[in-house]
């Protein structure tokens, strides 16, 4: 005959071994879902994504590039990607070839070093003018009617300062300069941002992409229709977090309206991906 105390005992094994499985259940969900979110956020998972979204790549071999480092400030030629600014050194810059160094980037015997980047015209720490558009050709006939002290980058009537925000000037024959986007209104800091060349009339702005240490933004115009239909309507703008693009952030070298560079040195091309935001 089996007694009270048998049959409790029992009852606790059995009860024992049902929270062993139910543990061993949760442990390998978790794993799963572990290993899910670690592929989902995998580099093979960024490029695969990005060309859903309409991106097209250049085959190329990788880039290799030992200077830059985690928290390297980055500057980059928007005209074939002929050069880099890490910490304000200049790097003359391959992706489908390397160096004699067996890097993808080679220091250059640079006189100083890059402290802005306004349109086509790069400012050195000397206090001179180098010219993009000439493989940093110095030039002596620059002229700015504003000041640039305080100017990290500038793209046509928008401008990125050292204190971190974004300014702009409405009319580029007056020198008045006002805040559009603060740095609090972003996660992270502002590294760079670039105009996006969409087709716009005369009561609207360009609108713009921002790549900052954590995320991508870009502009989007609150009441487009109306301010593309009616010329006395002008655009709103408002600020919008990429959220594709900044899952991947930590994947990407450089973004602007022509193409994004990996860190691994893909180069995929942007398309109209952002003018139809």
């Amino acid at each position: 005959m089996v007694t009270n105390n048998e049959l409790n005992l029992e009852n606790v094994k059995k009860g024992l071994k049902n929270k062993k499985i139910i543990i061993a259940i949760v442990v390998i969900l978790i794993l799963i879902a572990i290993i899910v979110y670690i592929l989902s956020n995998s580099k093979g998972a960024f490029e695969s994504q990005l060309k859903k979204m309409g991106f097209t790549s250049l085959e190329n071999e990788g880039f290799i590039c030992d200077a830059i480092k985690k928290d390297s400030k980055l500057m980059m030629s928007t005209r074939k990607y002929s050069f880099i600014a890490i910490n304000g050194e200049v790097y003359d810059i391959t992706f489908n070839k390397q160096e004699n160094n067996k890097q993808n980037c080679e220091k250059r015997d640079f006189s100083t070093k890059i402290k802005s980047y306004i349109d086509n015209i790069v400012v050195g720490e000397d206090g001179k003018y180098y010219a993009v558009y000439d493989n940093l050709a110095q030039k002596e006939d620059v002229s700015f009617n504003f000041g640039i002290d305080d100017v990290v980058q500038k793209n046509y009537q928008f401008f990125l300062k050292k204190d971190g925000n974004i300014y702009f000037q409405e009319n580029p024959e007056d020198e008045n300069i006002v805040l559009k986007y603060k740095k609090q209104d972003v996660k992270g800091t502002i590294q760079s941002f670039s105009i996006i060349n969409s087709d716009y009339t005369e009561n609207e702005e360009r609108k713009i992409v921002i790549l900052t240490d954590k995320a991508v933004y870009y502009t989007r115009a609150t009441n487009k229709e109306k301010c593309k239909n009616y010329a006395d309507v002008k655009c709103d703008y408002q600020l919008v977090k990429d959220k594709a693009l900044s899952k991947f952030r930590k994947y990407i070298l450089y973004v602007d309206d022509t193409a994004i560079i990996t860190k691994d040195g893909k180069v995929l091309y942007v398309n109209d991906y952002f003018d139809k935001k």
